[in-house]
């Protein structure tokens, strides 16, 4: 069973993602989806070989591993409080 959800997953969190971005009307420079594939930005007219459009990505995302990373941690420090 817990192989399914490994697999299936990722393609649930990608629709997750585009669902809430198409709700809330994200611009494209906020829009995940459109921030992982690059040929579609290329097609709306950006440059996406532009250093500062890739510049903008990587810290887009570095800046999101560090949110989830930090109430990640949050959340295991909190269950270790409880259990001991």
């Amino acid at each position: 069973m817990n192989n399914y959800i490994t697999l299936i997953l990722p393609f649930v969190v990608y629709n997750v993602f585009n669902a809430i971005a198409v709700f809330m009307g994200l611009p494209i420079y906020l829009d995940i989806t459109y921030l992982m594939m690059p040929e579609l930005l290329v097609d709306l007219g950006f440059q996406a070989s532009a250093p500062i459009y890739w510049l903008y990505i990587q810290g887009f995302f570095i800046v999101l591993i560090v949110l989830l990373g930090w109430v990640f941690t949050r959340r295991v420090k909190r269950r270790l409080e409880d259990v001991q």
